[in-house]
């Protein structure tokens, strides 16, 4: 896994980086040094080496995922999506994650565009794409702390008013849905 940010790329000097803690999916970090002001800084943040979404669509449906979410300790309406492995790309990242969360294969994907998620705490970023076309191929191939996962297949419409009416409350699926907004809609 990269680190990011490098310190070619950062404005601010690390002058000690320590991994804190390190998972198959992620690793805790904590960064030190001098900020573009001179001040001392110490930063801890989440290390992901990036992740990658999908807005599919099935006879005019959004696919969605529902899933309990054990930080927030509440279900969630959120897209397919999940960490990029070690030598896979965003747009493999995406297709994958969609068959095995959702049984579901694109015909084709258009990337949407990318997300900084949640840029004060981590330093993933999202690759956001668009599958006009889906059909189901499979049933979902669910890892561990995805069990009870259900697919649920929503009109566009009706996605849209649940957004409204607090009922689809994943940062990430919203930013991704604002992405897809010209070309769901």
């Amino acid at each position: 896994m990269k680190f990011r940010p490098t310190p070619e790329e950062s404005e601010w000097t690390i002058e000690k980086r320590e991994v804190v803690k390190e998972t198959k999916w992620n690793r805790y970090v904590h960064d030190s040094g001098k900020t573009v002001y001179g001040k001392d800084f110490d930063y801890f943040y989440l290390q992901i080496q990036g992740s990658a979404t999908v807005i599919g669509l099935s006879d005019g449906k959004l696919i969605l995922v529902k899933q309990y979410r054990y930080p927030t300790a509440k279900w969630s309406l959120e897209l397919p999506g999940g960490g990029i492995n070690d030598g896979d790309t965003a747009e493999q990242t995406a297709k994958q994650e969609l068959l095995q969360e959702t049984g579901y294969e694109p015909k084709s994907l258009m990337k949407l565009g990318e997300l900084d998620v949640m840029n004060g705490y981590s330093s993933d970023i999202a690759t956001v794409y668009f599958a006009p076309e889906c059909i189901k191929v499979a049933d979902q191939q669910l890892e561990e702390t995805e069990q009870g996962t259900t697919v649920e297949l929503i009109p566009v419409e009706e996605v849209f008013e649940m957004v409204q009416e607090g009922k689809v409350t994943d940062a990430f699926t919203l930013a991704a849905l604002m992405l897809a907004f010209p070309h769901i809609l």
